[in-house]
């Protein structure tokens, strides 16, 4: 047998030229112990995650390992936390966002290795494949980082990755108004069609030559 243990959690394999690295992070909820099993090219890059890996479940921010992808938990969002707590028009603009964007883009990607580069990329994807806008954008991270920290909240994912991006600003709104010379050309063009009486009201606009607009 080529791999040998070393020290306490770590061995070496002398054929492949790999170091293991096996982390408990102990029993899930059915009482079954959890280990993961990972490989490093030098004894101090192993010693060195080991090292991190306990001290992160020591403070209890570490999260068992789940083999469940981005779509998972959305779809899990979507029916235990958002439809019960949110009116249809809302679930349906949510819905748009995921199966239009987010899941083709993202939602192969296991959940606890969703990264904010990930993130990251996908904005930019957005703005400059799809042509969006910076504030639709900005729908898209406000509901990614609703869903993510939730995980956050049980249990599921140890941080938020959308904490560590950066989303695209807002674009305060610019409203327009036509002056006079616009509103007598749009008086114009309705001018005995349906749209007449909808144009022309209130009458102080005055259309079509009853009143004026200057």
């Amino acid at each position: 047998m080529s791999r040998k243990s070393i020290e306490r959690n770590i061995s070496y394999d002398s054929v492949r030229q790999l170091y293991y690295v096996n982390m408990d992070y102990g029993l899930d909820e059915e009482g079954r112990r959890v280990r993961t099993c990972h490989t490093f090219v030098s004894l101090a890059q192993a010693r060195k995650a080991l090292r991190q890996f306990e001290t992160e479940r020591d403070l209890s921010r570490q999260v068992l390992p789940r083999p469940m992808t981005l779509d998972h938990w959305l779809e899990y969002w979507m029916e235990e936390v958002i439809r019960p707590n949110r009116a249809e028009t809302a679930l349906y603009g949510y819905r748009k966002i995921i199966d239009n964007h987010l899941s083709p883009a993202l939602g192969n990607i296991p959940l606890q290795k969703l990264t904010p580069q990930d993130i990251q990329k996908y904005y930019t994807m957005l703005m400059k494949q799809k042509g969006l806008s910076p504030n639709t954008v900005r729908r898209h991270h406000n509901l990614l980082s609703a869903s993510l920290r939730m995980g956050v909240k049980q249990d599921i994912l140890a941080r938020c990755p959308t904490e560590r991006v950066e989303p695209p600003r807002l674009i305060p709104f610019e409203a327009k108004f036509y002056g006079p010379d616009d509103l007598r050309r749009l008086c114009l063009l309705t001018e005995g069609t349906w749209l007449e009486l909808v144009v022309s009201w209130p009458p102080v606009w005055g259309c079509a030559g009853r009143r004026s607009v200057a």
